[in-house]
C-alpha cells in the first residue's frame, strides 16, 4: 500500500509520534478483521509500515499466505 488514510491523518495533524502505535494496535487489528471475513485459513503478517519513520520504507507491505486448519 503505498497511502494510507490513517497516514495522512497523522501527517496533517502533527501528530506522527504516535503512528508506531497506531500501526501496531489499529492496523493489525483492521487486516486481522478483513482477512477473517475472507478465510480463517489465510493469516497475515506485515512487514513494512509507511508511518514508521524507523522501517525506512515508502509503502506498508504484507504477506498473505493459506494455513490449514487442524
Amino acid at each position: 500500500m503505498r497511502t494510507c488514510p490513517w497516514y495522512e491523518i497523522l501527517k496533517s495533524s502533527g501528530r506522527m509520534e504516535i503512528a508506531e502505535e497506531i500501526a501496531d494496535r489499529i492496523c493489525a487489528k483492521e487486516f486481522a478483521g478483513w482477512i477473517r471475513e475472507f478465510s480463517p485459513e489465510i493469516e497475515f503478517q506485515i512487514l513494512n509500515r509507511l508511518c514508521v519513520e524507523s522501517d525506512g520504507c515508502a509503502d506498508c507491505r504484507m504477506t498473505f499466505r493459506r494455513v490449514r486448519e487442524s
